[in-house]
């Protein structure tokens, strides 16, 4: 992932000339991993925080929400997509900040 956003971030800075400071600097690797390290961090934060919010605010009981995506008969690809999505951002944050330390 980290590898990924250094390659398009040095793409973008070939063709066009967005902030200075983005194209001077050599972008590393560390560099790529501290900035997912950090969003990865931010979409936790706020998938907790509406987590607990719709659970307060949401009428019915977390069943009801398991029966109703039960009941919408979806693929096992993209069941696993979606859990592939939920999963990925709490294991890349938990290794990169133990790699850290």
């Amino acid at each position: 992932m980290a590898a990924l956003l250094l390659r398009h971030v040095g793409r973008h800075c070939l063709r066009t000339h967005f902030s200075p400071q983005l194209c001077i600097r050599n972008w590393s690797l560390p560099m790529a991993m501290s900035i997912c390290h950090r969003g990865t961090g931010i979409a936790l934060s706020a998938g907790v925080s509406l987590f607990g919010m719709s659970a307060l605010l949401l009428p019915g009981n977390f069943e009801s929400y398991l029966e109703l995506v039960k009941s919408l008969c979806l693929g096992p690809a993209l069941i696993h997509t979606a859990k592939f999505a939920l999963v990925f951002p709490l294991m890349y944050h938990t290794w990169n900040g133990i790699r850290h330390l």
